[in-house]
């Protein structure tokens, strides 16, 4: 079994790439950039080079190796989110997939999808969200916010929809992803 990241591992990090994200926001190029070359640049390149040194557990098991690394830095609505998460490569193929496959499955649908970018941009009422998803009845959009509800991505307080704070880089990512995976459709 992979063994996990310390805490200490994950907060050194955490502040690595707290301070990366900090350089770009400042238009600075990242500490080890290369000159001549754009400031956005040599921080993706360090991210990579970063990511693609990883060695020993958890990073590697036998011919495995490596790091899948998503996160953001998103500003809504004078809302700020950041959000970074990086899962060994061993761990990711070594997972029962049907947990994520029943994550996906409730993802995947364009109503449910719609209320979630609305629901990222503010917090709404559901008379809001019935106009977001463009139905004159409230059974659909019950029934879909039930399911995102269970899955955690959507709260409600008082009268108003919301999803949670700690959900809003990583659903911009699976939106992203999904646009990544399908950008090759139909064009062969």
């Amino acid at each position: 079994m992979p063994r996990r990241p310390t805490l200490a591992q994950l907060a050194t990090q955490i502040e690595a790439l707290t301070r990366k994200v900090a350089a770009l926001e400042r238009g600075a190029p990242s500490s080890g950039s290369r000159r001549g070359r754009a400031a956005a640049a040599p921080a993706s390149d360090d991210l990579l080079a970063l990511i693609s040194r990883r060695r020993g557990a958890p990073w590697a098991q036998g011919d495995r190796r490596g790091a899948v690394v998503y996160g953001g830095s998103v500003e809504i609505g004078g809302r700020e989110y950041l959000w970074g998460l990086e899962r060994p490569v061993p761990g990711l193929l070594a997972t029962d997939v049907s947990g994520p496959a029943g994550v996906l499955a409730t993802l995947a649908h364009p109503q449910r999808l719609r209320l979630l970018v609305a629901l990222i941009e503010k917090p709404r009422t559901a008379a809001e969200l019935q106009k977001a998803i463009g139905t004159r009845s409230p059974g659909p959009l019950y029934h879909h916010l039930r399911d995102l509800v269970a899955l955690g991505v959507v709260t409600q307080r008082d009268r108003l929809y919301e999803v949670a704070a700690r959900h809003v880089v990583p659903l911009l990512t699976a939106l992203s992803v999904a646009i990544d995976l399908g950008a090759g459709r139909g064009s062969e």
